[in-house]
Order: structure tokens, then sequence, then C-alpha cells
């Protein structure tokens, strides 16, 4: 581009008349005179010529590029945050913010449950988990039709398995994080949510429910 601008403003418009000028041939516009020799007295004199200044089509060809240089710019800026608003959504990690007051925690015979976080997105709520097992065999929490989120409003959200990241096995003894993502929020006004899941698998079974989950208000 920085070459097509020097070519259109050192480049010369062609005659007004159309002729082009060969080699040897005199600029539109010098006085011509017959070969010759000339008798003895004052020395014919020529007239200059006077070469154009690149115009319009100059001007043009930079106006042209301008407008190439913000538009490649602004539709990269466009798609750039396009694809990254997709995979955000894609991916359900969004960014958000954390609207939980305090940790807090739920029990069932030797698993223990802590909600660490709850993170507000523009589409999602993810909750962070920490699950202890003081037991001696391994326990399941799967996450399909098996875990919610749920408003003091009535409000309930589902997990889903595809959004989040979580491993559904607690080995005995063992400690494990996971975050675990659910499709949509609750109302802005809630501030007092549980979460449950509604059977452990493995010795005990039953559920674990998390009560009195504070939230900061939107």
């Amino acid at each position: 581009m920085v070459k097509a601008v020097i070519d259109a403003f050192s480049k010369q418009p062609a005659p007004a008349d159309g002729s082009m000028r060969g080699p040897g041939e005199p600029l539109p516009g010098a006085a011509t005179y017959p070969p010759g020799p000339y008798p003895v007295g004052p020395t014919p004199r020529t007239t200059p010529a006077v070469r154009p200044k690149p115009g319009r089509a100059a001007r043009s060809a930079l106006i042209a590029i301008l407008v190439v240089l913000v538009a490649c710019g602004g539709g990269g800026f466009v798609v750039t945050a396009g694809v990254r608003y997709a995979v955000s959504w894609v991916t359900g990690r969004e960014d958000g913010t954390d609207r939980l007051v305090e940790p807090v925690s739920g029990r069932a015979g030797a698993l223990g449950v802590t909600v660490e976080r709850v993170v507000y997105t523009a589409h999602f709520t993810r909750v962070d988990l920490v699950v202890r097992n003081e037991g001696s065999a391994a326990a399941s929490l799967p996450l399909f039709g098996n875990c919610v989120f749920a408003g003091s409003d009535g409000t309930t959200l589902e997990a889903d398995a595809f959004w989040s990241q979580w491993s559904e096995t607690v080995p005995p003894g063992g400690t494990q994080r996971g975050t675990v993502t659910f499709g949509g929020k609750l109302p802005d006004g809630v501030v007092r949510a549980s979460l449950s899941f509604s059977h452990v698998f493995g010795p005990g079974g039953g559920a674990i429910i998390v009560r009195t989950i504070t939230l900061r208000s939107g």
C-alpha cells in the first residue's frame, strides 16, 4: 500500500489532448522550431513546459487505501471479538462476577461438599466445589439429572455436564475440586440459594445438600 501511494503521487497524468510523448519529443506546450542553422542573431527561445502536479487520481488512491486500512482494522477487531464470544459461549468459560458472600458446606455421611465460588456470567452460573471423601469406599456424584442449583424464590437451574469441568468419582480418602456450570442465572434479587446432589452413588447413598448459600445482589 505504501508503494501504491508513492506511485500514485509520482505518476504523471496523460496530456489533456490524449497524445503520448515518445523519446525525443517535446513536452506538451513547448514551442518547436525547424532545424538550424540559424542566422547570427538572438538565440531562439523556447517556452518551458509546465509539469502538472499529481491531482485528483493521487488523492483518490490515497483515500481508497486509507479506507481499506480502516476497514481491515475494524473488521479484524469485530471478527476477533466474535470468535472470542463464540468460544466463551461454547466452552461455558465466560468472564463473570463472583456473587458468593462466603464459602458454605454440606455433609452426608463421610462425604462433604463445600461451595467456594458462585460466578454469574452473561449466560451461565458457575459454581466451584470441593468434595472430600473421608470414607473407605469411592463415591460418585454425577451431574446429569442429579445436580440442581435453586434459589429461594423457587427458580431451579440444572447442571450441564457438557459445560462443566467435573470428575464424577471421588476416591476414598480423597479431595476433589471442580466447576459445575448451570445454564442461566437466578434473578438478581435472589440472595439465598442451595445446591444439591439428589443421589450419592456409593456407600450410604442418599442425597447431599449445601443449604443457605448467601449471594450478593446484582
